[in-house]
């Protein structure tokens, strides 16, 4: 039943709790306090009494009396409260007596102080009269001898009044004082929690297909204001996620789509009449193509659903990065010679790093078939790849295509974005290859930057970290690049610091 409480009345019965913790301690307090108060007044009466009669007791007939005491002063105002005075001999015999509550038996461990010389606060109950008396008794000397006991005493039904009263106004007060807190409690509990219900019943509003809905409520910046906002910003995320989501799949929809319609229509023509052997070979080799390409769209598409499971991208080894650049170009090296390009290495003779040697390959491949595919006929490509002096490995890939604008480099990295959309369907590309480069890169826990001016090429940089000591591979195997492909590397060798 606790849990399936409203906030607002957990709040306010931990409140209405706590206060009536609060209160009971402090009534225990007050009471203890006030009690103690009143009968050390009491106390204080008594011994002012006590000392003034002890100062003026006399003597009539041999014997002495409480006859020369006077009524005025403080004495007077005691003997209007009903202060009681009596005198006892040694062996506890009145000798004298005035004022109310005389007849009560005198306690005997009171003798053997007063001959022992000393004083004693007594409470007696009065039997039948429902109160107490306090009595005071103390020694009078004659001659340096104790001659008898002087004893004083008040009532306390004054004292036991007050005490009662406070009592009653306490075990009053407490519970009204605690019925209204917690009225006031849920009230403020309430205003203070209705933004939530705000926020609760306008985030029910909000559906999948309403994503940009947004609460927009007018709060002031404390704790219930930051949680709209979190809130609003968590739906701007998440809207953007179900948009990109819902490109994804349409353009991986249209990409597998137009392949297929492809195979269909070479394949329901063919199959319309008889055909040669070469325009069976024609038609299946076209479809292979078609196949290949859906393949590759299938692996590209499986990677990037890797990544967003959060499911480890890469397989980390030691490796020389500078042997890998050069298989990848000996690899595009036929591709850059078919367009007459020239491809270009300038790479340190080393540069060791722990990554995946598969993924990384396909970073790199993706970034010189792009620029093989943008850069014209008889350009150049050049690979520039060094170690910095803050522990990265630094490779660029420089173009001399036709540069993009800054809104196309805004989303170059983008799933099936394509700047050129007319030119990537010619050579068969479907905007993945960015993507998955970046993919490759953040997982090693690097990056990928572009710098690029319409109609002044463009350079990727890829920043990866450098290999840790200990793991840098002992030998660079050598390698012979194809005609197309230029190496560099000499104007490294000569310097030192690279």
């Amino acid at each position: 039943m606790w849990r399936r409480s409203p906030i607002r009345v957990r709040l306010t019965l931990w409140s209405v709790a706590l206060l009536g913790l609060m209160l009971l301690a402090f009534s225990v307090v007050l009471y203890a306090a006030l009690s103690h108060n009143l009968y050390q007044q009491v106390d204080d009466d008594l011994l002012l009494a006590a000392r003034q009669a002890t100062s003026e007791i006399g003597q009539e007939g041999g014997q002495f009396t409480l006859a020369s005491i006077g009524n005025d002063g403080a004495m007077g105002a005691l003997r209007e409260r009903g202060l009681a005075l009596r005198l006892l001999d040694l062996s506890g015999k009145v000798l004298d007596q005035s004022g109310p509550n005389v007849n009560v038996a005198v306690p005997t461990s009171t003798l053997a102080v007063a001959r022992a010389g000393q004083t004693e606060f007594a409470t007696l109950d009065v039997s039948g009269r429902g109160t107490a008396l306090r009595i005071y008794s103390v020694p009078y000397q004659v001659g340096g001898r104790t001659a008898g006991i002087v004893q004083v005493s008040l009532g306390l039904a004054a004292t036991q009044a007050t005490l009662g009263q406070l009592l009653i106004i306490l075990a009053v007060s407490i519970p009204i004082t605690l019925l209204v807190a917690a009225l006031l409690g849920l009230f403020l509990a309430g205003r203070a929690l209705q933004p939530i219900e705000r926020i609760t019943r306008a985030a029910a509003r909000i559906e999948a297909e309403h994503l940009d809905q947004r609460l927009d409520l007018d709060l002031p910046d404390d704790e219930v204001g930051r949680l709209a906002r979190t809130f609003d910003a968590m739906l701007t995320r998440l809207d953007d996620a179900f948009r990109r989501q819902q490109q994804f799949t349409a353009d991986a929809s249209h990409e597998l789509r137009t392949p297929l319609a492809i195979m269909r229509g070479d394949i329901d023509v063919t199959l319309r009449r008889p055909r040669s052997p070469a325009e069976y070979r024609r038609t299946l080799s076209d479809t292979g193509d078609e196949v290949e390409r859906m393949t590759r769209l299938v692996e590209d598409l499986l990677l990037l659903a890797q990544e967003d499971s959060n499911q480890p991208l890469i397989q980390r080894e030691p490796l020389d990065l500078a042997k890998l650049l050069h298989t990848v170009a000996a690899q595009v090296g036929q591709w850059a010679e078919a367009k007459g390009q020239r491809l270009c290495l300038e790479l340190a003779p080393t540069l060791p790093l722990n990554g995946d040697r598969d993924k990384l390959a396909r970073l790199f491949l993706n970034l010189l078939d792009n620029a093989i595919k943008y850069s014209p006929e008889g350009g150049q490509i050049i690979v520039n790849g060094r170690c910095t002096t803050g522990d990265e490995i630094v490779v660029e890939v420089q173009d001399e295509g036709p540069g993009l604008a800054a809104e196309d480099r805004a989303h170059l990295f983008d799933r099936f974005y394509r700047a050129d959309a007319a030119r990537s369907r010619a050579s068969g590309g479907v905007g993945l290859g960015l993507a998955i480069a970046q993919s490759i890169a953040l997982a090693h826990g690097g990056s990928i930057l572009v710098s690029s001016e319409v109609g002044g090429g463009s350079i990727f940089s890829v920043r990866l970290p450098l290999c840790p000591r200990g793991h840098i591979p002992s030998q660079v195997a050598r390698y012979i690049p194809p005609p197309a492909v230029s190496l560099l590397s000499d104007r490294y060798k000569k310097d030192g610091a690279r």
